[in-house]
């Protein structure tokens, strides 16, 4: 189903000539400064935490090191009728509870706090292999003067000096593609049709802060309609995401189109006009 389509079976009416894009190959050019409109303007905005992940805690056990004979003579000591009271649940609560207990007391353990960034099999030998090799590996670097880097410092300070003076002498300012998204908002897609000029029109943007590539389709309308958007708008926000493709422009040149599953839809036109 297209957008127009969609748009009418939402009770959204279109007001524009420009289909909405697939592709995001599309330039525009720009309208006077901002300020200059008599246009008013509705903000929303939404705040969304992205999910850290966090360090946590967990606990080793040395089973070949463990007291196998204490801990079968501690169990044979329990009492299991008074122990096994209740229903399943409370039974099986109070016999974990008591086997951890004992497991604690007879089989050596460590705990190990594994950061965020680890991998799952990264246990605490790792760790201590990967320490000591950094550290050994710093004590042989302090070993060794450091005649090297100062010697191309000086070298590779002038470089960087030459190279910023050339980029000052040769910067050529292409104002056409240096816009970025926020100023292409500014303009004219198509002459609107249709409503007079007493009345009032609405165009509808979406703009995602700091989203770049990293956007899941799915998990943003997921998160949109955890927040509260939902009904006509998400079914317009997911049509307006879905079917899109990329495509490279070099020099007349096209590459193939390049199905996207996330990221913000960059240069591509949310159309019809509302």
């Amino acid at each position: 189903m297209s957008n127009r389509t969609k748009c009418s079976s939402c009770r959204l009416q279109g007001h524009s000539r420009e289909e909405c894009r697939k592709r995001l190959n599309l330039y525009f050019s720009s309208l006077g400064p901002a300020g200059s409109s008599d246009h008013e303007a509705v903000f929303t905005r939404i705040p969304l935490r992205r999910p850290q992940d966090e360090s946590a805690t967990r606990t080793f056990w040395q089973w070949e090191k463990a007291d196998w004979a204490g801990f079968r003579r501690h169990l044979s000591k329990l009492n299991c009728d008074s122990l096994l009271q209740g229903d399943v649940d409370q039974q099986d609560e109070s016999f974990t509870k008591v086997l951890l207990g004992a497991q604690a007391r007879w089989v050596p353990h460590k705990q190990h706090r594994r950061k965020a960034s680890d991998q799952p099999w990264f246990g605490p030998q790792y760790r201590t292999t990967s320490d000591r090799r950094k550290f050994w590996a710093w004590q042989t670097y302090k070993r060794h003067p450091t005649s090297y880097n100062r010697a191309h410092h000086s070298v590779a300070a002038a470089n960087m000096e030459a190279t910023q003076l050339w980029t000052k002498n040769h910067w050529v300012e292409d104002k056409e593609k240096a816009e970025g998204q926020p100023s292409r908002l500014k303009t004219v897609v198509g002459p609107c049709q249709g409503q007079p000029r007493a009345k009032n029109k609405a165009v509808l943007v979406l703009d995602i802060a700091g989203a770049l590539d990293h956007v899941w389709h799915a998990a943003l309308l997921e998160k949109l309609h955890a927040v509260g958007v939902d009904g006509v708008l998400l079914q317009l926000l997911r049509d307006y995401l879905q079917g899109r493709h990329m495509q490279v422009v070099h020099n007349g040149q096209q590459s193939s189109p390049h199905r996207i599953t996330a990221g913000v839809p960059q240069g591509s036109v949310l159309v019809p006009l509302l």
